[in-house]
């Protein structure tokens, strides 16, 4: 849990043996979108090494199968961490639940890149512009095209609240490191959806059930219930990780790149607010096992 004032790591190895289970973030802390982070191989080896098993857990609107192919092609393999869960894994849990209660196919408004919609694959769905017609409203993402303009997306965001829509927010996350910069996510489109007087589900951190599905994770792999002392979150989102961590009683480890710092400077607002309200127990300047 977090402390009043976070303690400054020089890498990850200050705290060998005092947890038995990780859960970490990825895009900010793995890697920026595009290329890993220098050393991040080595601070995962040590991390399973003296604190048992790596759980990755994302906001990203993808399958864990997804995932772990990207960023296997950024040089990490999957042999590096012990499994990938998602806020993609989670809506999935969600629309295989609406296909049940309804006995067959569901419509699903759809807000995101077209790369977005393998979030539906080999479920019954179809996807529909009609918004009186939808079943559900799902926003997973910007378009490229749209860089930070919520304007393009009014119309439907409209007809979505006139049709009495709750949106399933596939990613909770308000802004993600992309290469130099930071590119706008789906927590932007649930954040406009409210102030409209809509209602938004949000699917991942900081909400309970995603922390709660990595810590079953963990206790599988460890092939023991871990208790919420033995675990160790890390991850570089104050508002999403950070406070998730808090919520869940788990201490945690503030990544100082990844949102906190975009090379190329960026349209996006400083995220560091969110560092006032959620105090994490330490602080690293980035993923490493030695400083």
């Amino acid at each position: 849990m977090s402390v009043a004032e976070p303690i400054a790591l020089d890498g990850l190895a200050d705290l060998a043996g005092r947890y038995r289970g990780v859960i970490c973030d990825v895009w900010g802390v793995l890697h920026n979108g595009q290329r890993l982070y220098p050393g991040v191989g080595d601070a995962l080896a040590g991390l399973r090494a003296n604190m048992g098993p790596v759980v990755l857990l994302s906001n990203a609107p993808k399958s864990a199968r997804t995932i772990s192919s990207s960023i296997a092609a950024m040089g990490l393999p999957a042999t590096a961490y012990d499994r990938v869960m998602s806020s993609g894994s989670l809506v999935r849990d969600v629309l295989r639940t609406a296909i049940a209660k309804k006995g067959g196919p569901v419509r699903v408004l759809f807000i995101g890149k077209a790369g977005d919609r393998e979030i539906i694959e080999d479920l019954d769905v179809t996807v529909t512009d009609d918004a009186g017609a939808a079943d559900l409203f799902l926003a997973c993402g910007f378009d490229p095209g749209y860089s930070l303009d919520l304007a393009p997306y009014e119309p439907t965001l409209c007809a979505a609240l006139e049709a009495g829509h709750e949106m399933i927010c596939a990613n909770p996350d308000r802004w993600a490191p992309s290469g130099d910069r930071l590119a706008p996510c789906a927590g932007l489109f649930a954040d406009r959806y409210e102030t409209m007087g809509g209602r938004a589900l949000r699917c991942g951190k900081p909400f309970a059930e995603a922390f709660e599905a990595a810590i079953e994770a963990l206790s599988g792999l460890a092939d023991r219930p871990l208790t919420r002392r033995e675990i160790l979150v890390i991850g570089d989102g104050p508002e999403t990780d950070i406070a998730g961590a808090e919520r869940m009683g788990l201490d945690c480890v503030l990544i100082e790149s990844g949102l906190h710092s975009a090379p190329g400077g960026s349209a996006a607002p400083a995220p560091r607010p969110g560092l006032a309200r959620h105090r994490p127990t330490y602080t690293l300047e980035s993923l490493r096992w030695r400083g």
